[in-house]
């Protein structure tokens, strides 16, 4: 049998190709809110560049919070005047309901523009880590990620996941090779001939093998 790989769980979050991955990911997702629609016509208002100060707070308890890149490339995505703004957490932080999450200082024509998909991006975000952390804080065994997300999300879901407490497993099918249930059904359970197989194959990738039970 092949020696078991153990996963480890990285200090900080890596990412292969990490330059500006957030703002690709930001680009790609809200592409489509730069088109002229009824955000793009209340901009036109007479008082849309005035500033403002805005502020968002906590609705949940022991909610983690998590996104200030994200958030960061966010506004250099949809801003079209200088936005200030600024969080007392820091990402994998657990916040209590009232606290704020974020302060803001915009016009209000960006403000009429980014209000609804921040809120968004914050509860998607905030959301999985939260979610991930009630599992991580429980288990005593370590919890891995997916790839399978939603489209275009899959960089801020495993970032959210890893700020939770996860650990990144695969990004996408190149990274290893996993041996599902139904190759193992192929080889009529064997599992021995079915790594033998693949070590022929000559593929330099770890192998994973996935189980239904610990025993």
């Amino acid at each position: 049998m092949q020696k078991e790989v153990v996963v480890e769980r990285l200090d900080k979050w890596q990412f292969p190709h990490k330059k500006h991955i957030f703002k690709k990911s930001l680009l790609a997702l809200f592409k489509e809110i730069k088109k002229e629609d009824g955000s793009e016509i209340l901009q036109k208002l007479p008082k849309a560049k005035n500033r403002v100060t805005a502020r968002i707070f906590c609705k949940s308890e022991h909610a983690v919070y998590c996104g200030n890149e994200i958030y960061r490339s966010f506004f250099q995505v949809f801003c079209q005047d200088k936005v200030k703004f600024q969080s007392k957490n820091n990402d994998g932080d657990t916040i209590s309901a009232g606290n704020s999450i974020l302060e803001l200082e915009c016009s209000l024509r960006d403000l009429f523009l980014f209000e609804r998909p921040l809120l968004n991006l914050l509860m998607f975000t905030c959301g999985l880590a939260t979610q991930t952390r009630s599992f991580t804080s429980k288990l005593k065994v370590q919890v891995l990620d997916t790839r399978k997300t939603l489209p275009m999300l899959r960089t801020l879901a495993k970032y959210a996941s890893f700020m939770g407490g996860a650990i990144n497993h695969r990004w996408n099918l190149e990274d290893m090779i996993m041996i599902k249930d139904t190759h193992r059904l192929a080889y009529q359970d064997d599992l021995d001939a079915l790594l033998k197989d693949v070590k022929k194959l000559k593929i330099k990738k770890p192998i994973c093998v996935e189980v239904e039970t610990v025993k």
